[in-house]
């Protein structure tokens, strides 16, 4: 077989191509994983549908043996069905006001025109409130389109001043730089080295030298999971030492949030500042 085409195979977001072969077992194949980034003006009626097919040819796959899967998480189909069957205020992460990352903002003094890209912002409100305060060039990415939807389709007219970004945070590749990175409970998400890897060296590339990022995760304190997936809980010591090759830290502290079920979920929150 010289080609394979979509259709009859399945691409995962982590940048592999698994072609079913017989019962449990695949093929695995390394591939270029591609990412829609959709602006206001096309609509976000599953953008991704719109995209060319891609065909990949055996000629320029990296064949990385077989393996036998028990079963197979699907990270973006995990969250469409959450942002599918939840509404906005069931959600555990859910901010009315997102005091904490505002405070943020308002800490750095960014310029109105400042370049803000929030990770994993899905429906929440935080692009809302800085739409509010005057800030015009924001972009949200998460993996879901039904939270991107949602988020627009509450905005209305002014989510055409917002640019809307569907793909997968643990492998996204930024295209332009950032003057500052927020990312509230994405980054716990992944637990892979790899990925982890890969995203501290997205956000690298992805912010202006002297560029702000903020990270807020699960502390030491907090939950073991959210949403039913294991999570990687950080202290301000570990994820310092993650971080020093390319940051510096600026500040960090823990806070508790409160869901709407009234549970407290313990959060570390460190901010930092690129190298020159």
């Amino acid at each position: 077989m010289d080609n394979v085409t979509a259709p009859f195979a399945r691409v995962f977001r982590r940048g592999f191509f698994f072609l079913f072969a017989q019962r449990k077992t695949f093929e695995v194949f390394k591939t270029s994983e591609v990412l829609s980034e959709c602006p206001a003006s096309v609509g976000m009626t599953r953008c991704a549908d719109k995209a060319p097919r891609v065909t990949f040819s055996t000629s320029s796959r990296k064949h990385l043996g077989k393996f036998t899967f028990m079963q197979n998480f699907d990270r973006k189909e995990h969250w469409e069905k959450i942002y599918g069957t939840k509404s906005l205020n069931e959600v555990s992460w859910y901010q009315p006001v997102p005091t904490t990352s505002l405070d943020m903002v308002k800490l750095f003094n960014l310029p109105k025109d400042a370049k803000i890209i929030d990770v994993g912002g899905g429906d929440s409100l935080l692009v809302d409130h800085l739409l509010e305060l005057g800030y015009t060039n924001v972009s949200v990415l998460d993996i879901t389109e039904n939270a991107i939807e949602r988020a627009m389709e509450r905005i209305g007219a002014n989510s055409q001043h917002v640019k809307w970004i569907v793909a997968d945070a643990a492998t996204y590749v930024p295209n332009q730089q950032y003057d500052f990175w927020h990312d509230r409970a994405a980054f716990h998400f992944l637990t892979d080295k790899t990925e982890v890897n890969h995203y501290i060296q997205a956000i690298s590339k992805g912010l202006k030298p002297n560029g702000k990022l903020v990270l807020g995760t699960f502390s030491t304190d907090g939950p073991l999971k959210c949403s039913g997936i294991e999570i990687q809980k950080y202290s301000e010591k570990s994820i310092t030492e993650m971080l020093k090759p390319y940051f510096e830290k600026t500040n960090c502290f823990t806070i508790n949030h409160e869901t709407p079920s009234g549970s407290k979920q313990n959060f570390l929150f460190c901010s930092f500042q690129k190298f020159h």
